[in-house]
């Protein structure tokens, strides 16, 4: 079926009802409205779907970055936890994946769930940690976190206040 899509995207025709497409996209005008419809007449459905499906690409990367537990403060509320570029390079990072996926918008209106999709299909890379979202605000805007955990790009080396 990939392999269909592709092929039929190359050629710029809908990947629904293979007619030529003008303009973008992969679906002609029809399709769209039939899938927007079916999406639409389906909300809630869709929604917790994409709702599990996004829990279940946060705990994969919280775990591949050490569990689901801050670096710092060791809290461990799922709700709570994000992942932290060590090298302070968070918004360099999302400007990069916006180039590298053709998402649209800007990096401030990415999600955390477009960092974890990137994560996994980059297989974890290094640079990255679990942290809860105080310690990574605090570390971020103050250069240092209030818990005396971590400062400035260290790992999870312990600062004496």
């Amino acid at each position: 079926m990939a392999a269909r899509r592709e092929k039929l995207k190359s050629e710029g025709r809908c990947i629904e009802c293979r007619s030529p497409l003008k303009g973008g996209g992969t679906l002609c005008l029809g399709c769209k409205k039939i899938h927007l419809d079916r999406h639409h007449a389906n909300k809630e459905r869709y929604g917790a779907t994409s709702k599990k499906r996004r829990r279940e690409l946060k705990l994969a990367a919280l775990m591949a970055y050490g569990g689901p537990s801050c670096a710092c403060c060791k809290e461990e509320h799922l709700e709570f936890l994000t992942i932290d570029h060590i090298e302070k390079n968070g918004a360099e990072h999302r400007r990069e994946m916006l180039k590298e996926k053709g998402w649209k918008g800007d990096e401030r209106g990415m999600s955390g769930s477009h960092t974890y999709l990137w994560l996994k299909q980059n297989n974890y890379p290094p640079g990255f940690r679990v942290l809860c979202f105080n310690c990574n605000f605090s570390l971020g805007h103050f250069g240092y976190c209030p818990h005396g955990g971590i400062v400035g790009a260290q790992q999870t080396a312990l600062v004496t206040p």
